[in-house]
């Protein structure tokens, strides 16, 4: 169950993300006046992703984490931008700052790890697992490149130019497909305690879920400084954890973790390193 600060946490974003849409943010007085399609187009897309982001504020699950850490930025950059043309500055400046405090909410790490719990079965308790340094670049840009993208096809449909509103669908459609699997997969990075013993769940940095019964692992501890253990964590900052295991055991890489680490698809290991969001937590179980 999630601890009391982790409910007052999730209650406030909902408040702020509500405060956000009913204060006047006069956010459509930024586009031309002279394009009533465009006003209608934008002001549809506003409310629906609003509307997703509300749902996923709502309903506890590793998709809602995705949705909400993904939409409610990009309506945040919208409520900023709509400063500018705004009537009414100072509720502008309040509906845009209400939604960048929803946005600092839902990317923390206990409110990250209620949505993951959420979905647990029974006795089992998830940490989630921080991002791999290696991918925050690459998938910041390609998201940065969508979001762009998009607003520029709705400008595009808006404005009935068709063609290159055309080309921007199939394109934006292609990078959506690529992109929103290996984003959401970054809500799916687990390390998970069952009565019977612990499982690591990355399919990220693991072609196969990594399980290991109780009494195989002999620690879990911080990592020293001068650990040997293989790194599964990414590199991620922090100190991570060490879960030294009795036997040897095989570990089934991802290709982009066989690259990252320089080494082949199949491991065998004693210990290894892995980077909760809660290390702390994980340390009382």
């Amino acid at each position: 169950m999630p601890r009391p600060t982790t409910n007052q946490l999730a209650w406030l974003a909902r408040l702020l993300w509500l405060v956000a849409a009913i204060i006047p943010n006069d956010l459509l007085d930024s586009l031309p006046k002279d394009s009533a399609a465009l006003r209608y187009t934008m002001t549809a897309e506003f409310w629906t992703l609003w509307s997703i982001v509300t749902i996923a504020l709502w309903v506890y699950h590793p998709l809602s984490l995705t949705l909400a850490r993904c939409l409610a930025p990009l309506i945040t950059v919208y409520l900023f931008i709509g400063i500018s043309g705004a009537t009414t500055v100072p509720a502008a400046i309040t509906s845009a700052t209400c939604a960048l405090l929803t946005c600092l909410i839902i990317f923390t790490a206990d409110y990250g790890a209620v949505h993951v719990q959420a979905g647990a079965y029974g006795d089992e308790r998830r940490f989630l697992l921080r991002v791999p340094v290696p991918l925050i670049l690459p998938v910041g840009l390609a998201y940065g490149l969508l979001v762009a993208l998009s607003a520029l096809t709705s400008w595009w449909l808006a404005d009935k130019q068709w063609v290159p509103g055309g080309v921007g669908l199939v394109i934006g459609a292609l990078m959506l497909w690529k992109l929103a699997p290996r984003i959401h997969q970054l809500s799916w990075r687990w390390l998970v305690f069952v009565p019977a013993g612990v499982v690591l769940h990355d399919p990220t940095l693991l072609s196969e879920v990594l399980m290991l019964r109780r009494h195989d692992v002999a620690s879990i501890a911080l990592a020293p400084a001068d650990t040997q253990a293989i790194d599964l964590t990414g590199y991620t900052k922090g100190v991570p954890l060490e879960i030294q295991l009795r036997e040897m055991t095989d570990v089934r890489l991802t290709p982009f973790a066989a690259r990252l680490l320089k080494t082949t698809d199949a491991l065998h290991v004693q210990a290894f390193l892995v980077a909760p969001t809660r290390p702390a937590l994980v340390l009382t179980k």
